[in-house]
């Protein structure tokens, strides 16, 4: 939570820098103006995975995939992010990316996961299948080439599959297509005509068909214009949701937390 508060933190001064800005006529970035963004890079993200998968007879433990199952704590994946201006105050966003991941480790306790207990020391295979389809809406209060100030709506669809084998013995696994919407600011500035800092916060608490939840996120970015139609990104990204889950396939909770550095190059128009 303390990277998230200094997100935050960098965001506000954004926004309070304003005036500041928004007198220097020299400073402006095609990060403003141009109508397609297409950002394509790496993202390196840190993991902290607890899930609860209760059976039909069982209540289930909450299981630490990546302290109790072996689960990868951190791996380096492609992203792909969409950025469609349709004019200087409304924007629309799509981001992917996929989080799978999988470990073996021996249990140091019993856990129940499913209609299976599994026992201390039963050497385990588990996999985490994820992906994030991210749909949003932003409208900028302002957008004067230099500066831009505004709020927006996203909503994350994620499905996930989760699985948990002892070696050469028993199996659980389950599906589950989570719905994250969440609502929040973002804010930018052109600090020279090649330099731009940017920056997202978002959140909700809510509750939506079978699934009730909270979910923070934020993104603090760099921007430098190397060519024309090319620049050259740095980021670093938060993400929080729990959500607790009464569906046919997933009957339980998921508290999901990632955090780390983008490293990507933008093509625009």
């Amino acid at each position: 939570m303390k990277i998230l508060t200094t997100l935050v933190c960098i965001l506000a001064l954004l926004c309070t820098s304003a005036a500041v800005f928004a007198q220097d006529d020299e400073a402006r970035h095609s990060y403003f103006t141009d109508r397609l963004q297409i950002s394509a890079g790496v993202f390196l993200p840190n993991f902290n995975t607890d899930v609860k998968l209760d059976g039909d007879n069982l209540a289930g433990t909450t299981v630490d995939f990546e302290k109790l199952l072996g689960l990868d704590d951190q791996i380096v994946t492609p992203f792909i992010n969409l950025m469609w201006r349709i004019n200087d105050k409304h924007r629309l966003d799509f981001m992917y990316y996929n989080l799978d991941r999988d470990g073996t480790l021996a249990l140091n306790n019993n856990i129940n996961f499913g209609d299976e207990t599994f026992s201390v020391g039963t050497e385990m295979e588990s996999s985490l299948d994820m992906s994030i389809y991210r749909l949003g809406y932003d409208y900028s209060f302002v957008n004067d080439g230099r500066l831009e100030f505004g709020v927006g709506i996203s909503t994350d669809i994620i499905p996930a599959d989760f699985s948990v084998k002892a070696q050469g013995g028993t199996s659980e696994s389950e599906s589950a297509v989570l719905f994250v919407p969440t609502f929040g600011v973002h804010a930018a500035i052109g600090v020279t005509d090649k330099l731009v800092v940017r920056g997202k916060i978002q959140g909700l608490v809510y509750d939506v068909d079978n699934q009730d939840g909270d979910v923070i996120n934020g993104i603090l970015g760099f921007e430098y214009d190397a060519f024309k139609h090319f620049s050259l990104g740095l980021a670093y990204a938060y993400y929080d949701f729990d959500v607790d889950l009464d569906t046919s396939g997933f009957k339980g909770s998921i508290a999901f937390v990632y955090r780390g550095p983008l490293v990507y190059g933008k093509i625009h128009f």
